[in-house]
């Protein structure tokens, strides 16, 4: 059974709460702005980007089994975003939406910032092409 399907307006609200949750846990111990991660990014800001600008819903694809717990955005064959609700890591919510991507939109493009104690207390963009 597939829980993959294309995202609806009435899901702004989660994939804005799990947007940012995922930009606080994995990006603000790297970059470190308060102004950006506590002030610019609030779940009604986030959500109105959703609801106001529906294009951002076409490729934009969610892992919904009764609950929306992940999501990817699809531009070309580029992974743009990938996200699952930090509490559901490691759950295959991710690989799930990755294998999708790739067999439907032939993706071959990810991008990623990686930060990691035990190579530097630094962070490196990966690019996977």
């Amino acid at each position: 059974m597939t829980y993959i399907r294309q995202a609806r307006s009435e899901d702004a609200v989660r994939l804005a709460e799990i947007e940012i949750f995922n930009y606080r846990i994995n990006f603000y111990p790297i970059f470190k702005s308060d102004a950006f991660y506590f002030e610019e990014l609030q779940v009604p800001k986030v959500m109105e980007q959703y609801q106001n600008y529906p294009e951002r819903l076409q490729n934009t694809f969610v892992y919904d089994d009764g609950v929306v717990k992940g999501f990817i955005r699809i531009d070309g064959k580029e992974v743009k975003k990938l996200f699952v609700e930090p509490v559901l890591q490691g759950n295959a919510i991710g690989g799930r939406l990755l294998r999708f991507a790739i067999e439907r939109f032939e993706g071959n493009c990810l991008n990623s910032i990686v930060s990691s104690p035990t190579f530097t207390e630094t962070s490196t963009t990966v690019s996977i092409c």
